[in-house]
């Protein structure tokens, strides 16, 4: 696989704790490559940051709204800390940001030979990247042996070499893992390193100057009971502290109670020679119901005599229950508490879970029932609830809540990675979601609360979308996030409203679409006050004059007033467009369009002009390649139509209940 491009944009990488709310959240760059963002919830091991134990990738608009302009997304649902055993949730954002001025090859590839039947694959991999003073290469090689039906080793080495400005920094990665898999033995012996200045910025953080090696394996000795056990090492590249660990432990499974006994010793040893160590008993039970409605769960580690310093391994006991509502859904229940040498800890999760809660998508009556107008709005617009509770209502609820009750100089193995137990501050965040529908409509609300050490959180929103009638449907959508930052004495208050129609009579040659967004912020850092006022409204309509010709007109306006400290400003902006496309046969079209923005304050206009042939490349899919002679963007404007200078590629598609067989055959002719 190879790939090249001549690009402005800068590759980059941020790894976001949840927070149990669902927003807002802020990128650390600004100015995003529309439809350039891929965001992925990861649930990570506490005690093993390298193992993702799960991911889910999120759809836009499905799953969270983004502002391509600041940097900021929320999500349809909270995004919790931990999950269920308290493993640490991230939300990975991979994206791209104009940051060059000037235009750069990107390229890279991976090349592979497989040998002896199969058996053996050698690949090489090449990675250049380069955007304004920041440029870097990457060069890989990888090999995966199967040894046999139960055995197979796989190998890495790669090293990187990047620059900004000046000087010129190289770093380097092995990895090599050994694995078993036969019917009643599982085992993996496994080494990795990567130093801390390795990678062009895409590999996680908490993996950043580590070494690591160790062998783990389970055994079934019969239906009921098996033995588990590991042994690993740890090298902080970047401090020389060490950390080894080693269990051991046994379960066994009875016709509803499940029962578990092990050893665990840990060691860390510290830059400065200081050791933390803990040496600990194992037990645990999990009960459930006959009809499996109740489950109770509880698990103790107790350390014993005087070894309960490792910060990772203190103490700990850990009761949860889970209550099935439904098929479906279950209430849960989550508690923790840990008594380290120096530190006490407590967190606490409750609330309502899909079955799986990654990936389940909530579908309510109401996105099923109302017409295809309709339907796309509430993507934009509809919150997901977890539990239907009846016809008409659905609801959500959650608690996440993190507490330090003694910390008397705990320690830090390696600060890139969130503490095992607890967290970096005390937080507590509850969030309750509630959606009425009926056929043609539907009114979801959610209310969050955050309060944290650093900062306290107020997060509302409500939306209300239907069917007025056949072929006229409307939305309206408020969102109001309030924010009081212990730093700087800062406050701040972002306030949007947005409305929107859709006017698409089956039998008429007229379509309307509109939206309008009235934003109000208002920010306060100690003395010093800024608002900001915005009102955009956006009308398209697409006339048919016949099967072969159309006409589209479009009109937007936009108004901003800034107050800054006492400093009024404001303008008054409108863009009119037109274009029109003609149907010379059923797969082949062309298209004129033209547009002008006029800023009324300055009395300055721009204009964009172009033309484009479209071509019908399978039924329902569009794709039209254009030029725009002269072009200008507006980051208020520019989403609704393309109005920069240069070529362009534009996709139409519509989608029925035939749209993927249709699909699916037009793959297969190619």
């Amino acid at each position: 696989s190879v790939y090249a491009a001549q690009t402005r944009q800068a590759f980059v990488k941020d790894e976001i704790r949840g927070n149990g709310t669902s927003g807002r959240y802020y990128l650390s760059q600004q100015d995003l490559v529309i439809n350039s963002e891929e965001i992925v919830i990861e649930v990570r091991d506490r005690f093993r940051n390298e193992i993702i134990i799960s991911t889910q990738t999120l759809q836009r608009y499905v799953d969270y709204t983004i502002d391509y302009h600041d940097g900021s997304f929320f999500f349809r649902r909270p995004i919790p800390s931990k999950d269920g055993n308290f493993d640490p949730i991230f939300i990975v954002v991979d994206y791209e940001t104009r940051a060059a001025d000037s235009s750069e090859f990107n390229y890279g590839g991976r090349a592979a030979v497989k040998l002896l039947d199969q058996k053996v694959e050698i690949g090489a991999t090449h990675i250049h990247e380069k955007a304004g003073t920041e440029s870097g290469n990457l060069y890989g090689v990888d090999a995966t042996i199967d040894i046999d039906e139960t055995n197979s080793l796989h190998l890495e080495a790669a090293t990187t070499d990047s620059k900004n400005k000046d000087p010129k920094i190289n770093g380097d990665a092995w990895l090599a893992e050994f694995e078993h898999s036969s019917r009643d033995l599982q085992a993996k012996a496994y080494y990795r390193e990567q130093e801390g200045d390795f990678g062009l910025g895409q590999q996680n953080g908490s993996e950043s100057g580590t070494r690591k090696y160790g062998t783990e394996g389970s055994y079934q000795l019969n239906d009921r009971a098996s033995l588990y056990g590991l042994a690993w090492h740890e090298d902080n590249l970047d401090t020389d502290a060490e950390r080894d660990v080693m269990e051991l432990s046994g379960d066994l499974a009875l016709q509803q109670l499940n029962l578990l006994a092990g050893f665990r010793g840990a060691k860390d040893t510290l830059g400065d020679g200081s050791e933390k160590e803990s040496l600990q008993l194992l037990t645990g039970a999990n009960w459930t119901t006959a009809d499996n409605k109740l489950t109770l769960r509880a698990n103790h580690e107790q350390s014993l005599g005087s070894k309960d310093a490792n910060s990772n391994y203190p103490t700990l006991t850990l009761l949860g229950a889970d209550y099935r509502l439904n098929r479906s859904v279950s209430l849960f229940a989550e508690q923790e508490f840990t008594w380290g040498e120096e530190r006490k800890t407590e967190q606490s999760r409750v609330g309502l879970e899909a079955t799986p809660w990654r990936g389940g998508t909530a579908h309510t009556t109401v996105e099923r029932d109302i017409d295809e107008n309709s339907e796309r709005m509430f993507a934009l617009f509809g919150l997901d609830q977890t539990w239907q509770i009846n016809d008409h209502w659905s609801a959500d609820a959650g608690l996440d809540r993190s507490h330090t009750i003694k910390d008397t100089g705990s320690y830090d193995f390696d600060s890139d990675v969130p503490a095992a137990h607890g967290g970096d501050e005390d937080f507590t965040a509850v969030s309750i979601g509630t959606t009425y529908q009926e056929e043609k409509w539907s009114w979801a609300n959610r209310v969050e609360v955050y309060f944290a050490d650093s900062e306290d959180k107020y997060n509302l929103f409500s939306d209300v979308v239907g069917q007025l009638r056949d072929g006229l449907s409307a939305s309206a959508q408020y969102t109001g996030f309030y924010t009081d930052r212990e730093s700087y004495n800062r406050t701040s208050l972002e306030q949007e409203l947005r409305l929107g129609l859709a006017y698409r009579p089956t039998r008429s040659r007229w379509i309307l679409l509109n939206r309008f967004d009235a934003q109000y912020d208002q920010h306060e850092i100690r003395h010093y006050d800024e608002t900001t006022w915005r009102l955009v409204n956006n009308l398209h309509a697409n006339f048919k004059v016949n099967r072969k010709w159309q006409i589209a007109p479009y009109y937007g306006l936009k108004y901003v007033r800034d107050d800054f400290d006492g400093t009024h400003f404001s303008g008054f902006t409108d863009l009119m467009a037109l274009e029109t496309r003609y149907n010379f046969d059923p797969k082949w079209d062309i298209g004129l369009h033209g547009s002008m923005l006029h800023s009324w304050n300055s009395d300055q206009l721009d204009y964009s002009t172009g033309a484009s042939i479209g071509h019908r490349i399978m039924t329902n899919t569009w794709v039209s390649v254009g030029y725009n002679v002269e072009g200008f963007r507006d980051d208020d404007f520019s989403s609704a139509n393309y109005t920069a200078k240069g070529v362009f590629v534009r996709f139409r598609m519509k989608f029925d209940q035939d749209s993927v067989k249709e699909a699916l055959s037009w793959l297969g002719k190619q």
